[in-house]
């Protein structure tokens, strides 16, 4: 019954999202994500928007509203997919520079073995970087859907607000001070924004609004 009850308010805030996003998808409700109870997440095998029982147990319509929306604009937006463009882009330019230095090489008269070498050591820089411009693309569609989930709440009714007491639910309640150091390392390797910055984004765009 609870159950029920849960999914028909998510239901009922989906479609005023919906509504204003202009784009049709299904909601479900797991578990778990990822090992995760308290999630959200855009899954294009069905075409739908999943959210976890304690998520939607948990949030007020308002926060709730935020958390469906800011799955929407990820899926409007098609997040996924560009990501990986981008990915295959950085693929094939790492790939043409490879080829392109090893062309060089051979031009001056270096060996295959050197070249190997050489090669290996581009290829893995490359990859390097392209981890962390991946890294670094990713965080930049966060806050994007993050931008676009306020402008939908505000279009369906909603207290855009509470997006802030939202984004402190999804991390357990505070927003944890990782420190100079691992958030140094976080903001260049972690898919997020650091919770705090997301915060900040968010405030500075209500003030903006």
């Amino acid at each position: 019954m609870e159950k029920t009850k849960s999914l028909s308010r998510a239901l009922r805030i989906s479609k005023d999202i919906q509504g204003v996003a202009g784009t049709a998808y299904k909601v479900c409700m797991v578990q778990s994500i990822d090992g995760d109870t308290m999630q959200a997440c855009v899954n294009r095998e069905n075409e739908s928007i999943e959210l976890t029982h304690t998520l939607v147990d948990s949030m007020t319509n308002a926060e709730l509203a935020f958390t469906i929306a800011h799955e929407v604009a990820h899926y409007v937006n098609d997040d996924k997919r560009r990501l990986e463009r981008k990915g295959e882009e950085y693929t094939k330019m790492l790939v043409d520079g490879i080829s392109e230095n090893n062309a060089k090489l051979k031009e001056r008269g270096h060996g295959f073995l050197y070249r190997a070498i050489c090669n290996t050591s581009l290829a893995a820089i490359g990859m390097a970087g392209g981890y962390l411009t991946l890294r670094q693309e990713g965080q930049k569609y966060e806050s994007e859907a993050d931008e676009l989930a306020l402008q939908y709440m505000q279009e369906a009714g909603y207290d855009a607000h509470a997006a802030i007491s939202a984004l402190r639910k999804l991390h357990g309640g505070e927003l944890l001070d990782f420190g100079l150091w691992n958030s140094l390392i976080l903001s260049v390797t972690s898919t997020h924004p650091l919770p705090r910055d997301r915060e900040e984004g968010i405030k500075k765009k209500l003030r903006e609004d």
